[in-house]
This record gives structure tokens, C-alpha cells and sequence, in this order.
């Protein structure tokens, strides 16, 4: 046989073998939706069939090809989308996700941060109380103060939110909302980027909003937010810049929204436990005057967060205090003096 005929028929059986491939993936996805509407757990062919399917798919989600990745992050989300998947195929598919990924997750300073994200916005889409507590523990696992360790959180923080908002409180345990709120809290001293601690409040917030979570882990949340609330406006004082402050009118916003939301003993609870943060707002703007008046970002930023916990001030106590607008119009125009002034008569 001469050469060019066997390379001929070599190239051949390799496009059939590649053909052969796609259409056995093809296949393999077909059957992975064929029973992502199932209620019973999964038989053995079905849980085999969910495991090529993943490992698959994650296999190319490590991809130094940004094209295979994200192809690789569509297949893996599709089922998911599908109206009517069930909770049991959500666990099978979430076990197996994790179980797939863990190695890459758990040695995520070797892996590139766009490998990362989209491996997070799988994890964001599967909702359960496992895949949730494993987006929160990324919080924890990602270290440094760069700019890419910053990256990593903010998707993650931002992923988590996402998650927390859309999975069904029956498929998340008391222990496991628990464990979320400890790995946000945690994460916390090592946001780095106001953005982060933003992502971060609002993952907490999500809990804090949810009717359908029993009131007692809403009001931890709610307790949690308040220490986050605190803890940035602490960390303005050894912040090199204003640049902290800019989070914390993000999250003066997220509570009033959350406070209009509440109903019952939850408003009770929200006026005691955000009270002492909102005071805190109007102080620390005194303690940090120069640094926050002096950079243009972060004056107007922190003029909405003073106006705001103005609004929500009133909104809670139901009082309407002629000092706070002064203290915010000191504020404004630069006066030192009159906003120390007009804020201790406020906080008296």
C-alpha cells in the first residue's frame, strides 16, 4: 500500500473516530436531560451516565483554551435549565460536579482565574445546600491581597449570591446555612476590594431576605451583616485610601430594601440589631474626615451612604430628627465643624 493511500485512510478513520465522539457525547447529554425531571433517585445506568457526563465536561472546564471552557460550562449548565429538573437530579448532579472538580477547586492558586469563574458559575446554577456551602468555602480557600485574588473572590462572593437567592430553602440544612455564613464571615478580614465586601454583604443579605428560611438563621444573617457593616467601616481607618468607604453605601441600600421587605417581629429585630451600625456610619465619617473628603469617589459615595442612613434611621424609628439632615448638609459642604456638631446632637 502506498503511503499516501494509508495517510488517506488514516485521516479518515480518525475524522470517523472524532464524528463517533461528538455523537456519543451528543448522547450522553440526551440521556442526562432525559431524567433531569426525575423524582426517584437515580438507577445505576442513569448515575453512570451523569458521571461521564460531568467528568467530560470538567475535564474541559481545566481547558488552557478559554473557547473549550466555556463551552464546557454551557454543556455542564444546560440540564440544569431545563423547566422542571427535580431536586434529586439537582443532589445527583451536584455530588458528582463536586467530586469532579475538588481537586481543581482545592489547589485553586495553580488554576487560572478564568478556569475558576466559570467553574463557580456551574456550582451558582446546580442549587443546593452542598454546592452553595462549596462556593462559600472558596471564599475562605482564596488567598492574597492582589488584584487576582481579588477577582477570584468577587465571582465567587458574587456567584454565591446568585445561588443563595435562587436555591430553594428546603434543599439548604440549618447546619449547612451555618457553615455559608461562617465562611462569609471569615472571608471577610480578607476581602481586600470594597467590591468583594459588597458580593460578600449581599451573599449574607440573600439569607437575611428569604420569608421561606426560618426567622431564627434570618436573624444570624441579619446580625452578620451588621458585623460586616462594621467591620468596613473599621477597616477605613487602616485603609491606605478612601476605598472601603465606597462599600458602604452599597450595603445602607441593601438594608433599606431589606427593612421594606420585612414584616413582623423581623422589623423589630432589624431596628435593634442595624441601629448601632447606622450610628457607627455617621462616625466613622467624622473619624476618617480627610481621607474620604479628600478623594472626590469616595465623598459622593459616602454622602448616599449618610443620606441613606438618614432615610433608613427614619424608616426604623418612625422620628424625624432636624440634625440629621444638617449633619448630612455639613457633610456636603465640607463644614467639619457643624457636621461634629449637628451629628452628636443626632446621636445624643
Amino acid at each position: 500500500m502506498k503511503m499516501n493511500e494509508r495517510t488517506t485512510i488514516l485521516t479518515c478513520v480518525t475524522a470517523f473516530l472524532v464524528i463517533f465522539m461528538s455523537h456519543t457525547q451528543g448522547a450522553v447529554a440526551q440521556d442526562v436531560t432525559s431524567f433531569s425531571r426525575t423524582t426517584s433517585p437515580l438507577n445505576g445506568d442513569q448515575t453512570q451516565q451523569l458521571k461521564t457526563f460531568i467528568e467530560s465536561n470538567t475535564a474541559d472546564l481545566a481547558s488552557e483554551s478559554p473557547q473549550t471552557v466555556v463551552e464546557a460550562r454551557k454543556n455542564l449548565i444546560a440540564p440544569l435549565l431545563r423547566a422542571g429538573t427535580s431536586n434529586v437530579f439537582r443532589e445527583a448532579f451536584g455530588k458528582a460536579f463536586i467530586s469532579s472538580t475538588e481537586q481543581m477547586l482545592n489547589g485553586s492558586d495553580a488554576v487560572s482565574t478564568f478556569n475558576l469563574a466559570n467553574a463557580f458559575q456551574v456550582l451558582a446554577f446546580i442549587r443546593t445546600g452542598e454546592t452553595n456551602e462549596m462556593l462559600a468555602r472558596q471564599l475562605e480557600n482564596i488567598k492574597g491581597n492582589d488584584s487576582q485574588a481579588d477577582a477570584r473572590r468577587n465571582t465567587a462572593a458574587s456567584m454565591l449570591a446568585i445561588s443563595l437567592k435562587t436555591t430553594p430553602p428546603d434543599l439548604i440544612r440549618p447546619r449547612q446555612y451555618n457553615s455559608i455564613m461562617r465562611s462569609i464571615l471569615t472571608s471577610v478580614n480578607d476581602a481586600g476590594r470594597w467590591s468583594v465586601l459588597q458580593r460578600e454583604f449581599e451573599a449574607m443579605g440573600a439569607i437575611t431576605s428569604n420569608r421561606n428560611i426560618p426567622d431564627d438563621i434570618r436573624k444570624k444573617a441579619l446580625e452578620n451583616e451588621a458585623r460586616i457593616l462594621e467591620r468596613t467601616l473599621s477597616g477605613m481607618a487602616s485603609s491606605e485610601s478612601g476605598d472601603l468607604s465606597r462599600a458602604v453605601a452599597p450595603m445602607i441600600l441593601a438594608l433599606r430594601s431589606q427593612f421594606i421587605g420585612l414584616t413582623g417581629a423581623m422589623r423589630q429585630t432589624f431596628q435593634s440589631t442595624i441601629s448601632p451600625a447606622l450610628e457607627l456610619v455617621v462616625r466613622s465619617a467624622e473619624t476618617n474626615w480627610e481621607m474620604i473628603q479628600g478623594d472626590m469617589v469616595s465623598r459622593n459615595s459616602y454622602t448616599i451612604a449618610l443620606q441613606q442612613s438618614m432615610v433608613l434611621h427614619r424608616l426604623t424609628s418612625g422620628v424625624t430628627d432636624p440634625n440629621m439632615e444638617k449633619t448630612v448638609n455639613a457633610w456636603e459642604s465640607g463644614d467639619r465643624l457643624e457636621f461634629r456638631q449637628s451629628a452628636a446632637d443626632w446621636l445624643k
